[in-house]
């Protein structure tokens, strides 16, 4: 093969991406589904900086809910970005919620981590082994095993400002109640903040005169918003 088309094809493959990733989120003790966890998923890597040291980067955050079985998937990624950089230890980093369990176990992983390889010069991606997600039955008298329990997927959420950011209605929808309860009981870790900012959500209505009114652009023409 010339060198010129083995260059080429190397460069091509320093695009991020990533395979399907399938597996299965169990009962740590007793080995059986957890049926409709959310599994929170983010893939990234080690990239330079200015400074030569590396910074972990995440490119793409997603949640997907496991079915009956406990079986999730998590479907292939192209990074639509398109930014051609090499990453080191590039990979997935998953982690799953579910109201009955928690991920966390004192002196135990944060997260589970699932390599992503290339082949090398070719850049034909390495089939993805099944990936096992193991949750422990949450008891609600231990404060940290509960902060862990909500902060953990929202920090494994926070995708850096140019990355591919997907079902976010799926991890709000499945964490708000349960977020709200705790901050009303914590007021100072003010979780429900973080869960809007790494979900997107839209900025609040303006109450005025008892009705709800969408803020308006100041410098749009007849707009009578105010000025934030």
């Amino acid at each position: 093969m010339p060198l010129a088309l083995v260059f080429a094809m190397g460069t091509a493959a320093a695009v991020p991406e990533s395979p399907e990733i399938r597996g299965k989120v169990l009962d740590a003790v007793s080995g059986l589904p957890i049926a409709g966890a959310i599994v929170v998923a983010n893939i990234g890597g080690d990239g330079a900086t200015p400074f030569g040291h590396g910074r972990y980067r995440k490119l793409h955050c997603t949640a997907v809910r496991a079915d009956a079985e406990g079986r999730f998937r998590i479907p292939a990624w192209t990074w639509s970005g398109k930014r051609s950089m090499s990453l080191d230890r590039f990979g997935a980093s998953l982690i799953a919620y579910h109201p009955g369990y928690n991920y966390y176990i004192p002196g135990g992983p944060s997260v589970v981590q699932q390599p992503i390889k290339k082949i090398p010069f070719v850049g034909t991606l390495f089939k993805v082994s099944e990936t096992t997600i193991p949750m422990h039955r949450f008891t609600k008298g231990d404060n940290e095993a509960w902060d862990f329990k909500l902060r953990g997927p929202i920090s494994e959420f926070g995708c850096d400002w140019d990355a591919d950011v997907r079902n976010e209605d799926l991890l709000w929808d499945a964490m708000l109640e349960e977020v709200e309860t705790y901050d009303a009981a914590n007021p100072a870790t003010r979780l429900k903040p973080k869960l809007e900012f790494v979900t997107k959500r839209p900025e609040p209505n303006v109450t005025k005169s008892g009705k709800d009114i969408q803020m308006r652009n100041p410098a749009a023409p007849g707009s009578n918003a105010p000025v934030r």
